[in-house]
């Protein structure tokens, strides 16, 4: 029997050249298996580089179900090793030994006996695409307010360093590699290191792309820790991690599967507003590496006004449920003083002061996490 195997990904290379760089395919193994309960193996044939996305292949008369795998440079595949279906799903492959530039690859199609035409094969990458779109930097307010993250990359930590080639989910972690930091010794043994780790400029619009293999477990498990992206970078020669768990609750997971899964692209686009933690194995919450998080004073820090004048003082913070605290005892100084009396808003968010006499006074109005910021504020009667 011949049958036609119509692979598009290789249609869609032969159309979009500047695809190669991320899906080329250099071999294809072709494996196949009778359609029945043992699923026996009936003919295997390998093509290096091939020319069409139209491959005809031979096999005997009956039900088959056909698996093709791509890029398995360096593995030889034999009738003795490979007898079975099942033989083939326990094959696996190494994070280290993988090429972004042509990731191994798997597809299968079923025919049935006496089909005519060409049965489409998808190959799909068993690589995750983790992408940091982009990395800004604002620390405003704060005493370091002028600088930025100096020395600054990307990594990926607790990464499975293996996995089966035909598996689609249920991807737990096989062979922790890079467990809670960056392993220079993983590190070098990979053929593309530039898969877990590249270097990153913050408020540079060049998206980082790393890969990993999947890992979905819904929560933490013994062995199997959540994969996190984590930036790294200087700020006055301290150096400081933003971990992130890929797509769990809290950090950009919106439905379906949680963590990494095959054949899929997570993007991140990080506003770090902050110092972040001493331990890359140590989360930061999305909302101090994730969007913004700020306090805003009105009318301002210095004040001044005259005896009778009431002056309301109050802030602005996000996110909304900040906590945010306005010193009770600088107040209560001030009034033991003579310089005004106050009246504290609902909220606790401002305070309402009628002055009094000549002098200054002070008290401060500071915001909790994730803001960690605050203000001094002085007031002048009768400047």
């Amino acid at each position: 029997m011949h049958t036609t195997l119509f692979l598009p990904d290789l249609l869609a290379l032969e159309e979009h050249p500047t695809k190669a760089a991320t899906s080329g395919i250099d071999r294809l193994d072709i494996f196949v298996f009778n359609d029945d309960e043992i699923r026996r193996l009936d003919s295997y044939c390998s093509v290096d580089t091939p020319e069409t996305a139209y491959l005809q292949v031979n096999s005997s008369a009956g039900d088959k179900l056909v698996v093709i795998l791509a890029n398995c440079s360096g593995r030889s595949f034999t009738y003795d090793e490979f007898r079975t279906y099942s033989s083939l799903e326990s094959v696996v492959w190494r994070l280290r030994d993988e090429d972004p530039a042509r990731p191994v690859m798997s597809g299968e199609c079923q025919i049935s006996a006496g089909a005519e035409g060409y049965t489409p094969v998808k190959l799909t990458p068993l690589l995750a695409d983790v992408c940091l779109d982009f990395l800004k930097c604002d620390f405003s307010g704060r005493g370091y307010r002028s600088r930025t993250l100096e020395n600054c990359s990307v990594f990926l930590t607790n990464l499975s360093g293996s996995t089966e080639i035909l598996r689609q989910d249920g991807f737990r972690v096989s062979e922790l590699e890079n467990a809670g930091r960056l392993d220079p010794e993983y590190l070098a043994s990979m053929k593309h290191p530039e898969m877990i780790r590249k270097p990153v400029t913050p408020g540079q619009w060049s998206p980082v792309d790393l890969y990993c293999y999947p890992n979905d477990s819904a929560e933490d498990m013994m062995g199997s820790p959540p994969t996190r992206m984590v930036v790294q970078g200087d700020i006055d020669g301290t150096t400081y991690y933003y971990p992130v768990d890929i797509n769990r609750e809290g950090f950009g997971y919106t439905s379906g599967p949680h963590g990494l899964s095959r054949n899929v692209k997570y993007s991140y686009s990080l506003l770090i507003t902050r110092k972040g933690s001493t331990d890359p194995d140590t989360p930061v919450g999305p909302e101090q590496v994730i969007g913004e998080a700020w306090i805003k004073l009105y009318p301002g820090q210095f004040i001044t006004g005259t005896n009778g004048e009431r002056i309301h003082v109050w802030c602005d913070v996000y996110p909304e449920d900040t906590p945010v605290d306005i010193s009770r005892e600088d107040l209560d100084f001030d009034v033991e003083r003579g310089i005004y009396t106050y009246e504290m808003d609902p909220d606790g968010h401002g305070v309402v002061l009628t002055l009094r006499e000549n002098g200054t006074g002070m008290f401060t109005i500071d915001a909790g996490e994730p803001v960690n910021d605050g203000f001094l504020v002085i007031v002048v009667v009768n400047p």
